[in-house]
């Protein structure tokens, strides 16, 4: 009877290896068959919760995303099927009219060496084909030499007479930020405490910034 038991025993154990076996063999096979897309959403939730890149920088690869990759051939692929040329083609495509600058282009070239650098670690690709791309080749669109000043001084004169009139929280702030030349983040982080009434001072400190959480379904 004990050896019966036994016996019974060795084979469940035998067949819940085979069952394990063909599990972790089937997993293999879809981490394989992984798109590009699907990896990018896995991808952003890694660097969400295991990483300590700022809220406003997920928001930034977001934006690339939707900017460069979203709805097009390249996201349809398995990551294993992307090769150097394959990104070469896309990026000399997206770039033969030059709309985008090299620093646009610069940052989504990094959202797509994060997600690959995430492929090799989790042994889907071996090698990461974005590193084998010249960015010099392509065609970019120059950067144009701005003006320190976004408003004429007699744009800021019209401004500046409109909004007295208007004694709202906003209107005070808008002309605060144009009389001290500060940015808005800062005009946002003044506390009383920061101004000297005495000697006529007001003293930057601190910056407000807005930053939206992503969620796991990756709205924002």
């Amino acid at each position: 009877m004990r050896f019966t038991n036994n016996k019974r025993k060795s084979k469940e154990n035998l067949e819940k290896e085979i069952i394990r076996f063909y599990i972790e063999k089937q997993k293999a096979e879809n981490r394989q068959n992984v798109t590009l897309e699907e990896l990018y959403a896995e991808w952003l939730l890694y660097k969400r919760d295991y990483t300590s890149v700022k809220a406003k920088t997920i928001q930034e690869y977001v934006s690339e995303w939707n900017r460069f990759f979203k709805d097009t051939e390249l996201v349809k692929m398995k990551i294993g099927e992307i090769k150097p040329i394959t990104l070469i083609r896309f990026f000399r495509e997206a770039t033969k009219d030059r709309q985008f600058t090299h620093k646009r282009v610069s940052n989504a070239r990094s959202v797509l060496n994060g997600i690959m650098s995430y492929a090799i670690e989790e042994e889907i690709i071996s090698h990461n084909p974005v590193s084998d791309v010249n960015f010099k080749q392509f065609t970019y669109k120059p950067v144009e030499v701005q003006s320190d000043n976004v408003f004429s001084r007699d744009d800021t004169h019209k401004l500046l007479n409109y909004l007295r009139c208007i004694i709202e929280p906003y209107s005070l702030a808008i002309q605060l930020s144009f009389y001290l030349f500060i940015r808005v983040g800062e005009t946002k982080a003044i506390r009383w405490e920061d101004i000297d009434y005495n000697n006529r001072l007001v003293y930057l400190h601190r910056q407000a910034t807005c930053e939206r959480t992503l969620n796991d379904d990756l709205s924002v």
